[in-house]
């Protein structure tokens, strides 16, 4: 009963969920293998990001400064 429920509601994705569960132990490396992957070295990406954002802010530049002089009449 269970397997006609499934086959009803799945459809051809049944199919696609037996090569997962036949291969779920490679899958599931993969996966843990990518979220890792993106914890540490993102992270490291990030800060560098940040850091280098900061740097920017630290330097005057002139693209930073007002527009208008202070003796300006507008």
């Amino acid at each position: 009963m269970v397997d006609s429920f499934l086959d009803l509601m799945l459809g051809n994705f049944r199919m696609i969920s037996s090569f997962y569960f036949q291969y779920q132990s490679v899958f599931n490396t993969l996966i843990v293998g990518a979220a890792v992957y993106q914890l540490f070295f993102r992270n490291k990406q990030t800060n560098e990001n940040n850091r280098a954002v900061k740097d920017r802010k630290d330097e005057k530049d002139e693209s930073t400064q007002p527009l208008r002089s202070e003796g300006s009449p507008l």
